[in-house]
């Protein structure tokens, strides 16, 4: 009773990743494909950046939860390897993997970095381990000098749009205008009577001085 309680447990748990995984991949995916063919605005830029932050966000909360089991305790052992064509792993890879044989399995149930990796890894940790405190804080210090001056220049742009768009809309004529002045020139309306009165006299030829 207790085991089958903790399966469904875990099954539940791998449902709810999986769907905030297939989250974050299908916004990833709608950001690419406009970043491709469409000129997207720093905002907008912004707003996408955003989205996947929240979402990545929302995924570590749900790993961080108590109700959660520790996935890194499981192990995943393949049952059956067959040369046959397995239509619901293909479904549940998205046609990357038909079949689950022999050559699979390794690649697919991997723990550890692929060899390449592994050595670019050992060479990072060598060199952060050779740096002394005082290079490290200086880097540190310069890091964060850097990340702060990209902070101000964002910063900036997002209100240099803003004060574009808001003069843009200033500019811009208002329907309720156009209407008065077209009021205005095809009916008069709007237009006051002025009230001074100039008047023309022809003169007398009589009068003229010779």
């Amino acid at each position: 009773m207790q085991q089958e309680k903790e399966e469904n447990v875990i099954a539940t748990s791998l449902q709810n990743l999986i769907g905030r995984v297939s989250d974050i991949k299908m916004s990833i995916q709608n950001f690419m494909f406009k970043l491709e063919h469409e000129t997207l605005s720093w905002p907008q830029m912004l707003d996408n950046f955003a989205l996947l932050s929240g979402q990545i966000s929302t995924l570590n909360k749900l790993l961080k939860n108590d109700r959660m089991p520790v996935l890194r305790n499981l192990c995943i052992l393949p049952l059956m390897v067959s040369q046959e064509r397995d239509t619901e792993m293909e479904e549940m890879t998205e046609n990357r993997i038909p079949v689950v044989t022999h050559e699979v399995v390794p690649d697919a149930l991997r723990t550890k970095y692929e060899p390449d990796v592994e050595k670019v890894e050992e060479e990072l940790t060598l060199q952060s381990n050779s740096i002394s405190v005082d290079m490290a804080r200086s880097q540190v210090v310069a890091l964060n000098d850097l990340i702060g001056s990209m902070l101000d220049l964002i910063q900036n742009s997002r209100d240099w749009e803003t004060e574009s768009s808001v003069e843009q809309a200033d500019l811009a004529p208002s329907a309720n205008d156009t209407n008065i002045l077209l009021a205005a020139i095809t009916q008069g309306s709007g237009l006051r009577k002025s009230s001074t009165c100039f008047t023309y006299t022809r003169p007398d030829p009589a009068n003229r001085s010779l």
